[in-house]
Order: structure tokens, then C-alpha cells, then sequence
């Protein structure tokens, strides 16, 4: 557990750094969808149903839409269901071999 909870850190830290550089760039696209998402793993780290994770998913979108990241939000979601739609999957392999991708 201590390892996840590295991993979910140095995401984290590695949002922030992010979202610094886009501001000092500056770049608001960049600091817009970084400045979203930096709270997101330490968020997952905390949630452990599936519930939590769909509750995490509306209140992302609704924050992208007040954050004037609907459009770019509702694209990745888009992208997300055409790609991996309800196919099992392996975590780091991707859509089983007999899947139909884009």
C-alpha cells in the first residue's frame, strides 16, 4: 500500500509542476486541465467503490464545465467509451486483442 500511495503522490506532484510551468509559460489551456485534474490522485486513492468513483467522474465534469473544460472533458469521455466501451480489459495491455478500436 505504501507504494500506491507513492504512485498517487507523484502524480500529484507531478500535476502541480504542470500546472506551474503552464502558468509561467504562461499556457492556459495547459494550467486550465492540470489545475482540474492535480487533486484527482489523491482522490482515487481514497475511494474504493465503484459508487466513489462514478460520484468522482460527475463532480469532475461539473467542475471541467464551470472551468470552461466541458467541451475538452465531454471529447476525452468520447474517446474513452469508443476506445474501451464496456470491454474487459488488462490495466496495462489495453482492450482484449478481439476488440473493435476506433
Amino acid at each position: 500500500m505504501k507504494e500506491k500511495a507513492f504512485l498517487f503522490r507523484l502524480l500529484y506532484s507531478a500535476l502541480i509542476e504542470i500546472r506551474a510551468e503552464a502558468h509561467d509559460l504562461p499556457n492556459p489551456t495547459i494550467f486550465a486541465i492540470s489545475n482540474l485534474l492535480h487533486h484527482l490522485p489523491l482522490q482515487i486513492n481514497q475511494l474504493q467503490t465503484e459508487a466513489g468513483y462514478a460520484h468522482l467522474v460527475q463532480a469532475l465534469r461539473e467542475r471541467a464545465e464551470h472551468d470552461r473544460l466541458g467541451e475538452w472533458f465531454a471529447k476525452r469521455r468520447q474517446e474513452f467509451e469508443q476506445f474501451w466501451g464496456n470491454q474487459p480489459r488488462h490495466p496495462q495491455t489495453g482492450p482484449p486483442e478481439d476488440a473493435q478500436i476506433g
